[in-house]
């Protein structure tokens, strides 16, 4: 029951929401069924969490019905009922937003012209003075054109006057849409094969748009600007002169956006970053660390206050790479706040056990991933590689082998999103198993695993081996 959509809809709201809601079943004009203001009442009682252990379908049913055979229909037609006007409701707060823009076209079909100028002079300046300048701004302007042209009781003049108007937003929210729609849809053609067959459908017209913006990006609206250097960090990716085109824009412009769309373009610019640190670009390392600060600062990545628990893992890992130890402690314990809290304990946990490791607190890191058993193949997949590498530096080589068997088995049942992820960790293993031969001198074909080293991708992993065969070599 926790996971109906009535209840869903109830854990969006907001405590003046929720009174909002009661007052409106509690109104003739809405709601004439008292039985679905009863509902609701007994609801709202588990706001805002809706704990699954605290609602039963028999118990609601027993307190709404009293002495009443349980009918699972009659509850069910209930809370499609109560859905209803919960639907209802959420579009009414959406139409208070944009009343002055319906009023004006109800004006119209009225042939009540003479009361439509005051109210566009007034969603023209409320428009205006708000301080963004992203896609809905271009849009309400169009709208606002379109609108005045609607209205049949202006003259020539002022017709053509709108019409140049109209024609130039359209041009701005046109470019700004299929702008961000193309880098959508390439970035997601680099993941999806699916996605990549459909591209020439609809990228015919990209080469005449990319050579038009070229020559007069500098009198294009910021947010075309903007996305016109995340296109071509997409299409030309080796010209790192427009990654950091797109950085001084980003910069420049930062408060012309919310921050929820702030966020999407800062993902294409933190995407390539990996994409070149993945290619061994070594200063791209900084780079990626230097935009997770700046995104952390203009709280920017906790734009919904929430962190992805793979951003959580990565800044972290990032940060121990770059030996940014302090960096890492602070923000382990200062962003767990922000992990989603059905993963946090998990996320917490591996994370500092990452940071004990580079402490050199072996036995620490092995408490601390012991108290958790991880349920996310990633987590328990790394954790394993936690455990190898302390057994390793802790000299415990009879559970080094131990773990480095039951993890090989763990890898072939397990299938980790794609062949490559298992690769990468079965060529870990091979890796620590190598090192721990030429520890105990059963090898000393160093050459072989130095030169496959050299073609890996910087990462945590492959610099702790890289310095263990060093170790090992003096």
């Amino acid at each position: 029951m926790h996971k109906s959509k009535p209840i869903l809809i109830l854990k969006t709201f907001d405590p003046k929401e929720l009174k909002q809601f009661e007052q409106y079943l509690l109104s003739p004009l809405h709601n004439k069924n008292t039985q679905i203001l009863k509902c609701f009442n007994l609801l709202k009682k588990h706001y805002p969490l809706f704990k699954a252990e605290e609602l039963d379908r028999h118990i609601l049913y027993q307190k709404l019905f009293k002495q009443q055979t349980y009918q699972e229909q009659k509850l069910r037609y209930l809370f499609s009922d109560l859905t209803k006007h919960l639907e209802a409701f959420i579009a009414w707060l959406a139409y208070q937003e944009t009343q002055s823009t319906f009023l004006i076209k109800a004006y119209t079909q009225r042939n009540l012209s003479k009361y439509i100028a005051p109210l566009e002079k007034q969603l023209k300046q409320a428009n205006e003075k708000q301080p963004y300048r992203g896609f809905i701004y271009y849009e309400n302007q169009y709208h606002l054109s379109q609108d005045k042209l609607n209205n049949n009781s202006l003259d020539v003049s002022t017709i053509l006057q709108t019409t140049i108007q109209a024609l130039s937003q359209l041009d701005d929210l046109f470019l700004a849409s299929r702008l961000q729609y193309t880098c959508y849809l390439i970035n997601h053609g680099n993941i999806y094969q699916e996605v990549k067959g459909q591209l020439p459908k609809v990228a015919h017209f990209l080469p005449t748009l990319q050579h038009f913006l070229a020559k007069h990006i500098d009198l294009q609206t910021p947010i075309v600007q903007i996305y016109f250097y995340i296109l071509m960090t997409l299409l030309e990716s080796e010209e790192e002169t427009y990654f950091f085109k797109l950085m001084e824009l980003l910069e420049k412009y930062e408060q012309l956006f919310e921050r929820a769309t702030l966020h999407d373009m800062y993902i294409y610019a933190r995407n390539y970053c990996v994409r070149k640190k993945n290619q061994q670009r070594i200063p791209y390392d900084r780079h990626l660390f230097n935009l997770y600060k700046r995104l952390l600062e203009g709280n920017i990545l906790t734009y919904n206050d929430q962190i992805s628990e793979r951003d959580y893992k990565n800044i972290t890992a990032l940060s121990l790479l770059l030996e940014e130890h302090h960096y890492a402690e602070n923000f382990i314990t200062n962003y767990k706040k922000f992990i989603p809290a059905d993963v946090r304990k998990n996320a917490y946990t591996f994370n500092m056990a990452q940071l004990y490791f580079y402490k050199k607190n072996f036995n620490k890191v092995l408490e601390l991933i012991n108290e958790v058993e991880f349920t996310d193949p990633y987590y328990h997949a790394d954790s394993k590689l936690l455990i190898l590498k302390s057994y390793y530096e802790l000299g415990e080589i009879i559970p080094l082998f131990n773990t480095l068997e039951t993890f090989r088995n763990f890898l072939r049942r397990n299938k980790i999103a794609s062949k490559t992820n298992r690769e990468v960790y079965l060529n870990y293993l091979k890796y620590i198993k190598k090192l721990v031969q030429i520890r105990l001198g059963k090898t000393r074909h160093l050459k072989p695993l130095q030169a496959d080293l050299a073609q890996q991708n910087n990462s945590l992993e492959v610099k702790w081996v890289k310095l263990k065969l060093a170790d090992l070599i003096k």
